[in-house]
């Protein structure tokens, strides 16, 4: 028994000592993949640690696509974790409503294109009045570079379709290309201010 102890400890010394040499932007994963390993082998709650398995599988992200690996944390702690034993309507909002997921598939950027326009032609006119006031033309930033001009945004459909396709209703039941449209703009407005990649 003392050498099982022995090994079981000299393991987890390793797994401390490669850790502590993971530094940067993969160093959150590994340490969720470490935490999810122990909460499977050590908790008192199988069957929710399992069901936490299963649900951020089925709700997955790509830790690899800029901001989600910063993300990805809270993600799992305060999305995932709360609602795994829960009813599904309220975990299907709480991932379409978290950073993590709004980042994934791109529904941060997601905007009704009249009011992105509308939007746009405010800034426009803002720049005009106060034109003679920085000598003819935008400020340069710190770098003296001139901003560039915002591209044209309009509905992101990533999200509205996944919900349809793969959280609800289902492929093949259908739906049409309109309802998808009508499930984005359901889904627009939530956002995550300039998320860092």
């Amino acid at each position: 028994m003392a050498g099982l102890t022995a090994t079981g400890d000299d393991n987890a010394d390793k797994a401390q000592e490669q850790l502590a040499k993971i530094q940067g932007p993969n160093r959150p994963i590994a340490e969720l993949s470490m935490a999810k390993l122990d909460r499977a082998v050590y908790s008192q709650r199988q069957l929710e640690a399992v069901m936490e398995d299963f649900w951020f599988n089925h709700f997955n992200v790509f830790a690899n696509k800029g901001a989600d690996r910063w993300l990805l944390t809270a993600y799992v702690r305060d999305t995932i974790r709360p609602h795994t034993m829960g009813k599904f309507q309220d975990l299907l909002t709480a991932t379409a409503k978290s950073p993590a997921m709004l980042f994934f598939l791109d529904n941060w950027q997601s905007v009704d294109p009249e009011a992105f326009k509308q939007h746009q032609q405010e800034i426009a006119m803002r720049r005009a009045r106060y034109q003679d006031a920085f000598g003819g033309g935008f400020p340069a930033d710190s770098q003296g570079a001139t901003r560039p001009q915002q591209q044209d945004r309009g509905l992101n459909e990533n999200y509205g379709r996944e919900v349809m396709e793969l959280h609800t209703v289902g492929v093949d039941t259908g739906y049409t290309q309109q309802d998808v449209i009508e499930m984005a703009r359901v889904l627009t407005g939530w956002t995550v201010r300039e998320p860092a990649p």
